[in-house]
């Protein structure tokens, strides 16, 4: 196969909602998590529904950082659950929202998200809830060390500049149970969207002030 020579990465739209029913999810089966282990099963379960599916779950942006994949919205949130104190400086609605579901242990070294309430787990589909039951089964007992090294070796990763933006039509490459085409399927999806949206645009009259 040969490698995607891409301008600009493919993007979505993050959807909290369904963030909250992940590590809602991810917390009641693997039990409480440092923000490291998180992050690195949100990206391989965006990455395993992206590539039998031709989507996200998440639809996060994933920077290529020395730890592997990291996941910037999701990653921003669990900072808020970690630290309080930063709700002065992060949307209050977040963060109480956050507060209400999710909560930080700090016993060990390193602080572990806890769950206090589990989100509404409906917003996920039947696919999303495959591919997260996948990803606990067979990466929810492995240490956060352990999937750093695992997702080191995804070329995606090896194939991004450092902390430069992943693209999700790399994330098949390297994974055999990956849908045949699924990248390009989905790079023609979002031009056909974009295309839409802006033809909508073009079609809604402007209001006047």
């Amino acid at each position: 196969m040969h490698t995607l020579i891409v301008e600009q990465p493919l993007r979505y739209r993050f959807s909290l909602p369904k963030f909250l029913a992940v590590m809602g999810r991810l917390v009641e089966s693997c039990g409480p998590m440092t923000k490291l282990k998180i992050v690195k099963l949100l990206y391989l379960l965006d990455r395993r529904h992206f590539n039998l599916h031709g989507r996200p779950v998440l639809g996060d942006r994933y920077l290529r950082m020395d730890y592997g994949p990291m996941p910037t919205l999701a990653k921003d949130l669990i900072d808020v659950i970690e630290d309080k104190a930063s709700f002065k400086v992060k949307p209050v609605a977040e963060g109480k929202v956050l507060a209400k579901h999710f909560k930080v242990r700090r016993a060990g070294s390193h602080p572990e998200i806890d769950l206090v309430k589990l989100p509404p787990t409906d917003v996920l589909s039947e696919s999303e809830v495959e591919a997260l039951d996948w990803v606990v089964k067979n990466f929810g007992d492995r240490s956060a060390s352990s999937l750093v090294d695992i997702t080191h070796r995804h070329p995606v990763w090896k194939e991004t500049p450092p902390m430069a933006e992943m693209d999700y039509r790399l994330f098949p490459k390297g994974d055999s149970q990956a849908v045949e085409n699924i990248a390009e399927v989905a790079a023609v999806e979002q031009e056909e969207k974009g295309e839409l949206m802006e033809a909508l645009s073009l079609a809604t009259p402007a209001r006047s002030a």
